[in-house]
């Protein structure tokens, strides 16, 4: 299997959680509608899944963005030191 597919597979898994938290009552899985324990630590883990994916996902975004806010940093900072502050 592979990276995407478990990517895939990962968030599948987080919306199918957080639906059947959502939806256990019409399901029959809970008899009242009330929101208990166990109802609000389903749904939390599918959402935790679910922008998990949206990370894994997006990993290769987010080391571009950093590599190039790194690298203008670092030119920031040759060009401050060039800058004479004082004349002898």
């Amino acid at each position: 299997m592979g990276r995407k597919s478990l990517i895939v597979l990962l968030g599948l898994a987080g919306l199918g959680l957080f639906a059947l938290a959502v939806f256990a009552q019409k399901l029959g899985i809970d008899r009242g509608s009330d929101w208990g324990t166990g109802r609000r630590i389903i749904a939390v883990t599918g959402l935790f899944f679910i922008l998990f994916t949206i990370f894994l996902a997006t990993w290769s975004f987010w080391q571009r963005l950093i590599d190039k806010a790194r690298r203008n940093m670092c030119q920031a900072w040759m060009t401050l030191i060039e800058i004479p502050l004082f004349k002898r």
